[in-house]
C-alpha cells in the first residue's frame, strides 16, 4: 500500500467518522445530557471546518475539546490526523495507536491505521537521525575551531619566547649573608691590632727599672 493510497483511505475514514460523530447518541441508546451533546456537535462542525481550511492547530484544539465532551474513539483518529499534518509525528503515532486500540479495529481498517503508524514513525526516525547528524557536525566544527585556536596560541607563545628569551636568575649565595665579618669597623679595628702587634714585636728588648726611683713630693700647706 502506497503512501498516497493510505492518505486517500485515511481521508475517507476521516469523513465517515465525522458523520458518525454527528449522529445523536440517542440513536445508539439512552439519551444523555442534551446540552453537552449539542455543544459537542457544534464544536465538531467547527473543528472540521478549520481542518478543511488547513488550520490544523486550531482544529486540533477543537477536536480535543469535543473529546472532553464526548469521548468517542473516532475523535482520536481526527486528533492524530491533525498531528500528522502539523508534522508532530511522535504524537500522531500515539493517537493512531489509541484509536486503533479503543475502536478495536480489524481487517482493512486496522491495516490502514497500521500503515499510518509506520509512516509517521519512519518520518520521526529520519528526523531524529538528521538532528543527530546536525549535532555531530556542530560539535566537530567547534572542536576544529578550538584546536585551531590552541595551535595559534601555541605558535604565538613560541614566537614571543624567541624574541624575548627568558633570563634565569640563580639563588642568592649563602656567603653574602650580613654577618659581623662584613662590617667595616670590624676590619678597621683588626687592622689596628695587627699593626700594633707588629710594631711591638719589632722593637729591641731593654732591661727596665721596675722601681719608682726618687720622686720629689711637695706637700701642700
Amino acid at each position: 500500500m502506497t503512501a498516497s493510497s493510505i492518505h486517500s483511505k485515511a481521508d475517507r475514514l476521516y469523513v465517515c467518522l465525522g458523520v458518525l460523530l454527528l449522529v445523536p447518541s440517542g440513536a445508539f441508546g439512552a439519551q444523555t445530557e442534551a446540552e453537552k451533546e449539542s455543544a459537542a456537535r457544534s464544536r465538531f462542525v467547527e473543528a472540521t471546518k478549520q481542518y478543511n481550511l488547513g488550520q490544523f492547530d486550531q482544529a486540533l484544539r477543537a477536536y480535543k475539546a469535543v473529546y472532553e465532551l464526548k469521548p468517542h474513539p473516532g475523535l482520536l483518529f481526527n486528533i492524530a490526523q491533525c498531528y500528522r499534518r502539523l508534522e508532530d509525528f511522535s504524537s500522531a503515532a500515539f493517537y493512531y495507536r489509541r484509536y486503533r486500540d479503543e475502536a478495536h479495529l480489524a481487517g482493512a481498517d486496522a491495516q490502514l491505521v497500521n500503515g499510518l503508524i509506520a509512516e509517521v514513525e519512519d518520518k520521526q526516525a529520519k528526523r531524529e537521525a538528521h538532528q543527530r547528524e546536525v549535532e555531530i557536525t556542530r560539535a566537530a566544527t567547534k572542536l576544529a575551531a578550538d584546536q585551531a585556536a590552541l595551535q595559534a596560541a601555541t605558535e604565538k607563545l613560541a614566537a614571543e619566547e624567541q624574541r624575548n628569551p627568558a633570563v634565569l636568575i640563580g639563588p642568592t649565595p649563602q656567603d653574602n649573608r650580613d654577618t659581623i665579618f662584613t662590617k667595616w669597623w670590624f676590619w678597621t679595628a683588626a687592622g689596628v691590632l695587627v699593626t700594633s702587634a707588629s710594631i711591638y714585636y719589632a722593637l729591641p728588648v731593654h732591661p727596665r727599672n721596675t722601681t719608682l726611683g726618687e720622686i720629689g713630693v711637695r706637700v701642700a700647706r
